[in-house]
């Protein structure tokens, strides 16, 4: 005979208290009542009626005059069958849910406690008012209260969240960190790397970050800084916020063999291995230069400052003359390019090459030895978009898990492409990034915008697959440059066998070439992507791309209803010894584009056609497995936003069985067991709470 069953699909609203004291007291407690407590059908009214002397008696108990329909607007005849082995189940029935108020002056965890005690209460749960996001509660970071001090910008770390601060008739310009950190705060998966004078992790604003073991030279407190402000312990009612709160940091020291320790911080085969680089050290030396572009072709974003010198130039230094870098230069407290820095010269360099900018001046930071300071300078503008780079490569591996992964050049895109604008100043030209202006580049990064843009119903697609015959090949190509270059490399002479020493002369040509597309509505955000060789070999012909960089770089020039018009680099190198090398990295009819669109899904029409991967931010999910199960049992569940989440298991009768996981949890997927050993044969319910979003997992249990 077919059994039926219950399924109590229970909206347990278990929502942790913050820290902060916003939130302390529950505005009611939730209660399913199994029995003795009903609406009010006849009448419609959302006070309950009660038929429990129990019930009464808790009520008499604690002063509470009425219980209330907690979904008035709920339809009984709404609930669904469900079809499951072996039962029929019934969905949940909401209008057995109601409210019951607590009294001024009354105890609420009591209450709790009594009436779930009660035969007559399937659950009872104290319901808190919605939580805000994490506010870092570190000493200087900027709280509600501190509101409109002009003096402020120097006491507390206004650069990452001011919006309600203003300083000489300017409104405060930060990267807006605030709304990200309500979403997420950072992942113990990113390894952030820094090439610097070495890091104190000695600190408390740095222990227990360090993932190379041992550092030299942490007397410096140049490094010390910069890895502070990008990644300071956070949270922890001291000292300041970072940006990215759960990264391990490699450091290397700015010494010796620097292009050799530059590999060591990206390489896999090395120690480092890690995502983000950031170089607060101006340098011009090409063998710098070449590690660098070879740490973007294997796939990790590089940060490098502009420097502090207030000169202008397309390229500052060689290494800017990469596109894939992130060229970072720094702002004053208006939002304006520093000029002078606090030590009253200097200036944030500025060019062309110049891609965001972050606040440069008085930023608060840790100081070697212990205690702060206040450095000035691109130096301490730089790590801020580092770790803004980590932080925003780890949300996304949370919100896009189960598709391949952004590249760095979608990281540099999105934080290119959310910047804040030009602000006060003349845009120079545009790209489908955006205006670009030679003081700021594409504005001051925003965070906040950037997270919103790895969130429903925004997408970043790629395009094409390979071989794609639609944008093979070129437009136009023209020789842009003829130049003599010598090469000597020192940190991996095995990879000069194809490329030997002397002087070559190099013929530069930029190819474009226009994908069309024809696009509707609003035009979506696009960047080229190059090669993506994080763990191989980074030329199959053995001759290595980034001797003539940036040739694994593809640029988008603009886009518009017919497309995107791409944009790259060939070379035609000659030896003087040893005559024509050929095309680097290929002739310019085998180029083979790929490029990026950043776009809202409810504003934008892009037409059907081949895609590498298209990266749609996933819902929350939770399954089990092996289900039937005997024993244990193990609930794999993915969260999708960050939220107060609660997994807990019910029998079909709503009574808990057990509390599985309860907290506040960063995207990603996760898994946890139950172990059923001592729970009869039946079927179960595993209810996954997140926020407002509830979803149920039947487990079988057979013994």
């Amino acid at each position: 005979m077919l059994k039926h069953f219950t399924v109590l699909f229970l909206i347990l609203l278990l929502i942790a208290q913050v820290q902060l004291g916003l939130c302390d007291d529950p505005t009611h407690i939730e209660v399913f009542f199994l029995e003795g407590v009903e609406r009010d059908v006849d009448t419609e009214e959302e006070i309950a009626v009660v038929t429990s002397e129990d019930v009464e008696d808790f009520m008499d108990n604690y002063s509470v005059e009425e219980i209330l329909t907690e979904y008035p607007d709920f339809d009984t005849d709404d609930v669904d069958i469900i079809s499951a082995v072996g039962a029929e189940l019934k969905g949940f029935n909401f209008g057995k849910v109601f409210n019951v108020p607590i009294p001024e002056g009354e105890d609420y965890e009591d209450m709790v406690t009594d009436l779930q005690g009660l035969d007559e209460v399937g659950y009872a749960n104290a319901v808190f008012p919605p939580i805000p996001g994490t506010w870092p509660n570190d000493d200087h970071y900027p709280q509600p209260s501190q509101e409109n001090d002009v003096n402020n910008w120097v006491t507390i770390q206004a650069n990452l969240h001011s919006t309600t601060y203003t300083m000489a008739n300017h409104s405060c310009m930060d990267i807006n960190m605030q709304p990200a950190f309500d979403e997420y705060q950072g992942s113990p998966e990113i390894r952030l790397g820094i090439l610097d004078s070495g890091v104190d992790f000695s600190h408390e604003e740095l222990d227990g970050r360090d993932l190379n073991g041992s550092d030299l030279f942490r007397t410096i407190s140049h490094g010390t800084a910069v890895a502070s402000v990008m990644m300071a312990n956070s949270n922890n009612d001291s000292g300041i916020a970072g940006i990215e709160w759960e990264a391990g940091l490699f450091s290397r020291q700015v010494s010796g063999n620097v292009p050799a320790k530059i590999r060591e911080i990206y390489h896999a085969d090395y120690d480092g291995d890690c995502d983000v680089i950031n170089i607060s050290y101006s340098f011009n030396s090409y063998n710098w230069s070449i590690a660098v572009a070879e740490a973007h072709t294997y796939g990790r974003i590089v940060c490098l400052l502009t420097g502090n010198e207030n000169q202008f130039q397309d390229n500052i230094t060689i290494a800017h003359t990469h596109p894939g870098i992130i060229s970072v230069g720094a702002t004053g407290p208006e939002g304006l390019r520093a000029i002078p820095f606090d030590w009253g010269s200097g200036g944030s360099n500025h060019g062309t090459y110049v891609d965001v900018v972050a606040p440069g001046t008085s930023i608060k930071a840790a100081q070697a030895g212990g205690g702060y300071t206040w450095p000035n300078g691109t130096s301490v503008a730089t790590p801020q978009v580092a770790g803004l780079a980590g932080f925003l490569l780890g949300y996304s591996r949370g919100v896009y898990s189960g598709t391949a992964a952004l590249t760095n050049e979608d990281i540099r895109g999105l934080i290119c492409a959310t910047a804040q604008g030009v602000r006060n100043y003349n845009v120079d030209f545009s790209t489908a990034l955006g205006d670009h202006c030679t003081e700021l580049g594409y504005g001051m990064v925003d965070a906040g915008k950037a997270i919103e843009r790895l969130k429903d119903p925004w997408v970043i697609v790629h395009y094409p697959m390979p071989n794609n015959q639609l944008i093979t090949g070129c437009d136009s190509c023209v020789n842009d440059y003829t130049g003599q270059m010598y090469f000597d490399h020192e940190f991996d002479t095995d990879e000069t066998e194809n490329c030997p020493e002397g002087n070559y002369i190099v013929e530069k040509y930029s190819v474009t070439k226009l994908a069309r597309l024809e696009i509707d509505g609003d035009m979506p955000k696009a960047w080229g992507r190059g090669n993506d060789l994080r763990d191989g070999d980074p030329s199959p012909t053995g001759v290595h791309p980034v001797n003539f960089y940036p040739s694994n770089w593809i640029g988008a020039e603009s886009v518009d209803v017919d497309g995107v018009v791409l944009k790259t680099y060939v070379y035609k190198v000659w030896n003087t010894n040893n005559g024509f090398q050929g095309w680097f990295p290929c002739e310019p009819v085998d180029l083979n584009w790929k490029f990026s669109l950043m776009y809202n899904t409810e504003n934008t029409d892009v037409p059907d056609m081949d895609k590498e991967v298209a990266f749609v931010p996933t819902s929350s999910s939770i399954s089990a497995h092996p289900n039937p199960f005997n024993g244990k049992v193990t609930i794999d569940y993915r969260v999708h936003t960050r939220a107060d989440a609660n997994i807990s298991i019910y029998d079909t009768q709503g009574r808990l069985i057990q509390n599985l996981i309860k907290g506040r949890l960063q995207p990603g997927e996760y898994k946890v067991t139950w172990d059923a050993t001592h729970s009869p044969s039946g079927i179960y319910i595993a209810k996954f709470t997140m926020g407002e979003i509830v979803m149920s997992q039947k487990l079988f249990l057979l013994k």
